[in-house]
């Protein structure tokens, strides 16, 4: 799992989709299991260096579901804490701040306003869908962590047994850069060296731990599965949020 996140941020970083119109050929093709294979295998797994995540951010998400199962999932950024701090006097929300990151390509330098550039954003709200209904909604605050957070609690959820609200609290790993930010302090010496001796280097955000001594730093997951013949949500303890049935 985090040589796939690792990989996959770093392709996301060096080889951006720069076309906003016509890229669904694009698309299929790094979701294909050639590009997958040929990213995965390759033996180049040093990174280019990219900005540091500072951890700062104002994104929320919400997961909702009706009577019917029709579902929605949500993710909301405003970017930076309070946005540009200005806000409407009659709409009651905050400009976003966005304008500060625009890019012409992928992650890195930043460039000025011009023709064709874009806001990168990591925000992933997700449907998994069996037999054409929905049967799990999810999604996180969290900048580049979300897309690790979701891939991993998609694939516990789709190849495990336990409900949600279980797997939430697992810990979490993100791999970006050839770094790995783990959650889980307890690891022992050598699965340590087992990450350290696939050129990896190790690093434990240190970034406001909640009462239950999980880290924020790691997102803030609102999700509803559908098992059993019933829906059942759950917040995530990293974060503020809480989760409410009808």
């Amino acid at each position: 799992m985090i040589k796939a996140i690792n990989k996959a941020h770093n392709d996301r970083r060096d080889n951006p989709i720069l076309d906003h119109v016509n890229y669904q050929p694009e698309i299929a093709n790094k979701l294909s299991k050639e590009y997958a294979k040929k990213l995965f295998f390759e033996e180049n797994l040093l990174g280019k260096p990219s900005e540091k995540d500072n951890g700062e951010g104002e994104t929320t998400h919400a997961s909702i579901v009706d009577n019917n199962g029709i579902a929605v999932s949500m993710t909301s950024s405003v970017a930076g804490y309070f946005g540009s701090i200005t806000s409407t006097n009659k709409l009651g929300f905050f400009y976003n701040s966005y304008v500060k990151s625009i890019m012409g390509f992928g992650f890195g330098a930043q460039k000025p306003l011009q023709p064709n550039a874009f806001i990168p954003s990591s925000m992933s709200p997700s449907l998994v869908r069996k037999n054409g209904k929905n049967v799990l909604v999810i999604g996180t605050p969290g900048s580049k962590r979300i897309v690790s957070t979701i891939s991993q609690i998609i694939q516990l959820w789709v190849d495990g047994d336990e409900s949600i609200s279980d797997i939430i609290k697992y810990p979490r790993v993100h791999a970006i850069n050839d770094e790995v930010y783990l959650e889980d302090q307890s690891l022992d010496k050598e699965d340590l060296q087992k990450i350290r001796s696939n050129g990896f280097k190790i690093v434990f955000p240190n970034y406001d731990l909640t009462k239950s001594g999980l880290n924020a730093y790691f997102g803030g997951v609102h999700a509803i599965e559908f098992k059993k013949g019933k829906w059942k949500a759950a917040a995530d303890p990293r974060r503020d949020g809480t989760s409410t049935h009808n």
